[in-house]
């Protein structure tokens, strides 16, 4: 990381054509950086963070970054464009009018059509474009894997989900590939920006009882996730600009970390590409044999917010027994189970007659 002595921030970051994008950008009147810089994240090939300035220390609730409007793409503006109105039309024609096109491939389809030639050096979004990551720097996540990494995932609910999830992009690909005849859209080509888009999206309300909407923005998508996040975020109203703000004091050179929502490790290593070693809110889904017709799909947290009083170390044991015998685990699963909804019935009741017992006594007392 780089000292910044200018309120554009210096930047040590990637090439040397995205350190001047960046500093492009940081030279626009509604681009703000406070206190804090871009650099290079130890340990990240290609990687990029947030962090604080070695010669600053900075307060809770003080603003460090801010996006104006006119540098934030929002759903909307694409699903009210040209290009989506060729995407609809071929979504009716390939998976019918009941479709839904989702948020992540109007902004995916919006930003291809922009990268086309003719329109790609004028485009508005160039800039943002040019500082997403390389599509090799997606290899961590799953889908990328060969046949031997992915086999490391049997017994999680990583190895379906990744199947499924190179299923999804597949349709995906399929409305967007036709649009442009000439040329046709490379599947590659379109994995590159769905998964930038998909990992750069923030749900922004742009106006007080409006719904929320995706959004992408270059510099605010830089921070890098933590459990517990420096900074929060959200759209300001009045100044009509996306803001960050410190959640408590930051020491100078920190790195600034933000949450990309309430996340397991699977879904952390499906769409991001990485895991937490201790992550408060992994949890893991299994199926479970009930009864002879009833098969019901429960998600166990480290905090048993789900199933108290089984621990997530005999989940961990019996996702271990997956990898030599699937039914033996889901059968001390579903045991497990079984024994903490009986007790969860025997302890309603008994809580339910000492409640009326109560209740009896303060009718005669009274």
């Amino acid at each position: 990381m780089t000292d910044a002595s200018s309120s554009s921030a210096a930047v040590n970051c990637g090439s040397s054509r995205q350190q001047e994008v960046i500093n492009w950008l940081l030279q626009q009147p509604d681009i703000k950086l406070e206190g804090v810089e871009v650099a290079n994240a130890p340990g990240m090939e290609g990687g990029r963070g947030i962090y604080v300035k070695k010669e600053a220390s900075i307060k809770a609730g003080t603003r460090i970054l801010s996006i104006g409007i006119d540098h934030i793409l929002t759903e909307s503006q694409c699903r009210n464009s040209e290009i989506y109105e060729h995407l609809e039309q071929s979504a009716r024609i390939q998976y019918g009018s009941k479709y839904q096109i989702s948020a992540t491939v109007a902004i995916t389809t919006f930003l291809l059509d922009q990268m086309q030639e003719g329109r790609k050096a004028s485009s508005p979004w160039r800039h943002m474009i040019e500082l997403y990551p390389k599509l090799r720097q997606f290899d961590t996540v799953p889908i990328f894997w060969n046949r031997e990494e992915k086999s490391w995932l049997k017994g999680s609910t990583v190895f379906a989900a990744t199947r499924k999830r190179m299923q999804q992009l597949k349709s995906e690909y399929k409305l967007v590939r036709y649009l442009w005849n000439d040329p046709e859209v490379s599947f590659k080509k379109f994995l590159f920006v769905r998964l930038c888009v998909g990992s750069r999206c923030f749900g922004l309300t742009l106006e007080k009882g409006a719904k929320s909407q995706s959004a992408c923005m270059p510099i605010a998508d830089m921070p890098n996730h933590d459990v517990v996040p420096d900074a929060g975020w959200t759209f300001d109203t009045s100044s009509k600009a996306f803001v960050m703000s410190a959640k408590r004091p930051l020491a100078a050179g920190k790195q600034v970390f933000i949450s990309y929502g309430r996340k397991p490790n699977c879904d952390l290593l499906l769409h991001y590409g990485f895991c937490l070693a201790s992550n408060l809110r992994d949890s893991v889904q299994i199926d479970v044999q009930l009864g002879k017709s009833e098969t019901k799909r429960l998600s166990i947290s480290r905090h048993g917010q789900q199933i108290p009083t089984i621990s997530f170390s005999i989940l961990r044991m019996a996702m271990c027994i997956l990898g030599h015998g699937e039914q033996d685990a889901k059968a001390i699963l579903a045991k497990c189970v079984r024994q903490r909804m009986k007790k969860n019935v025997e302890d309603h009741k008994k809580s339910s007659h000492r409640k009326e017992d109560n209740d009896n006594e303060e009718e005669e007392k009274g």
